[in-house]
């Protein structure tokens, strides 16, 4: 099922333009801020929490038109039925479930600037624990450490539908490799883009 033009990722201007008078939360990067935006027309910040996205108990039941959820955020959570749960009960009904995540077929490369070799078993979702340096894009030895999951497809789309939402929509695209990532996988999808709309 093709999605409505709000929705679709080369849309962004129309979807802004598109959806006057709506509440609007964002989740995005590691710190797992949240941003509350209200359209009216014009984009605008009215505030910024910073929350768990497991326990959003600041943010009142049934409160936002649409839930956006980017920028790698999956990965450093250990929950992710219980996070796509939270995002659900936030939404008014009818409301969507925007997951735009890191393609899951990117996450088991080893290292090599030549060879594709699986490194980690698809499957093998964690946690697994690394020791980086601050630069957190370059995969240099440091002192920091951190832990991320590597969820499959299915555990994103087994997440959604279990928060009480209906699958409206499912896409991958972009082919491209940067520096960072590692491995040669031009040609593999870079994102996986998927919308949930709340039922009931």
């Amino acid at each position: 099922m093709r999605a409505p033009r709000q929705y679709q990722r080369h849309q962004n201007k129309t979807a802004e333009a598109s959806i006057p008078n709506h509440h609007i939360v964002f989740f995005h990067r590691p710190k797992l801020r949240c941003r509350q935006v209200h359209f009216t027309g014009a984009y605008r910040c009215q505030a910024c929490v910073q929350a768990d996205v497991v326990d959003l108990s600041s943010l009142g039941n049934a409160t936002f038109d649409l839930v956006y959820t980017g920028g790698y955020v999956a990965p450093w959570v250990s929950d992710l039925t219980r996070y796509y749960g939270e995002a659900a009960r936030i939404m008014k009904p009818d409301g969507l479930l925007i997951v735009s995540e890191y393609h899951p077929f990117r996450r088991v490369w080893s290292r090599s600037a030549s060879d594709l070799k699986v490194g980690i078993n698809y499957f093998d979702r964690g946690p697994h624990r690394f020791e980086a340096a601050t630069d957190v894009l370059y995969h240099a030895p440091g002192e920091l450490e951190q832990f991320e999951f590597h969820w499959t497809v299915a555990d994103y789309i087994t997440a959604i539908l279990a928060s009480g939402c209906q699958l409206i929509h499912a896409e991958e695209f972009g082919d491209t490799c940067e520096e960072y990532e590692g491995a040669p996988m031009t040609g593999l999808p870079r994102t996986l883009l998927l919308v949930g709309r709340r039922t009931g």
